[in-house]
């Protein structure tokens, strides 16, 4: 399964501003919640799409756990262990999406951030369009 074509066109949107800059970096924010079974899906497919972009040379993908009570945190983890560009926040209780989200962005290095569901069926900021 692809990652969905809306988050692609965002994504290639704001690409395109960031390269009028040098050496853009681009930070994807992730939160997740009890979420295991999301972690790798979610890095498989996002990392695919950011390997293919040109000029885009710099990029980290930060997922923020709030407070998961399962295995989610471990599959982050296991993530980051095997590439330094996927950040880990990990939070002390479950302190809802929003907040997950502020503390990600908090985080995050780059020239510019996209806030995205785990399950990348809805970019954070799509409600806000209109």
């Amino acid at each position: 399964p692809a990652v969905p074509t809306a988050a692609n066109e965002i994504i290639s949107l704001i690409l395109i501003s960031l390269f009028l800059s040098m050496k853009p970096k681009l930070s994807i924010v992730v939160p997740m919640h009890n979420e295991p079974q999301n972690a790798l899906v979610f890095y498989e497919k996002v990392k695919l799409v950011l390997d293919g972009m040109p000029n885009l040379d710099l990029w980290e993908i930060v997922a923020v756990n709030d407070g998961s009570k399962d295995d989610t945190l471990n599959h982050l983890i296991q993530i980051y262990q095997k590439d330094s560009r996927f950040k880990v926040v990990d939070l002390s209780r479950n302190f809802g999406k929003e907040a997950a989200l502020t503390a990600g962005i908090e985080f995050a290095s780059g020239d510019a951030v996209i806030p995205i569901d785990a399950d990348l069926k809805t970019l954070l900021f799509s409600d806000y369009s209109n």
